[in-house]
């Protein structure tokens, strides 16, 4: 158990606990940065950044206490089902390098698309987050899913990249982008 003195971010809410609605969805669009080209990105109202469905917030607000403007900041982003004929959504995660064997199968979907960030600030990557653990090439079941043949990279918040380098501020490293995101 860690010393009393060591923060541990905001005090979560309880698992259950209600949802605040944020009223009517807002008026959605393509996006049209190459990077990040999505099907539909929220334009105005409430939930500020990328298309995030209601269970997918649910997991990061509540399951892991991520402030909501954090996940705006951030931008996560929800990946949808496939339709009947509709593979824009495999082809992005294709053009983002995310491995074939984690894209394969429909019921992979919907899944969470998590943007890395460099110390500057700028998008280096994204994580892949299936709707179920997906099993690797030994057989070993993966929760996150890093492009292929992509090194471990140091991921830094966006709200975070002017003090970075500030060596009078504590720096804290953990392991996983949503534990970092608290």
């Amino acid at each position: 158990m860690p010393p009393p003195e060591y923060n541990h971010g905001p005090p979560r809410q309880a698992e259950g606990a209600p949802i605040q609605r944020t009223g009517t969805p807002p008026e959605l669009t393509p996006s049209d940065d190459d990077l990040t080209k999505s099907v539909r990105q929220p334009v105005h109202g409430p939930s500020r950044g990328k298309f995030l469905l209601p269970q997918h917030r649910r997991e990061l607000e509540i399951g892991s206490a991520i402030d909501p403007d954090v996940i705006a900041e951030r931008g996560y982003e929800s990946i949808t089902r496939l339709s009947n004929g509709d593979k824009r959504q495999r082809q992005r995660l294709t053009r983002l390098k995310i491995p074939p064997f984690a894209t394969r199968e429909n019921y992979y979907f919907p899944g969470l698309l998590i943007p890395v960030f460099g110390p500057t600030g700028a998008k280096v990557t994204y994580q892949w987050k299936p709707r179920l653990p997906v099993p690797d090439r030994d057989g070993k079941r993966q929760k996150y899913i890093s492009p292929k043949g992509q090194k471990s990279r140091l991921d830094v918040h966006p709200r975070n990249r002017n003090t970075i380098a500030d060596p009078t501020i504590e720096l804290w490293i953990t392991v996983g982008l949503r534990r970092a995101t608290r």
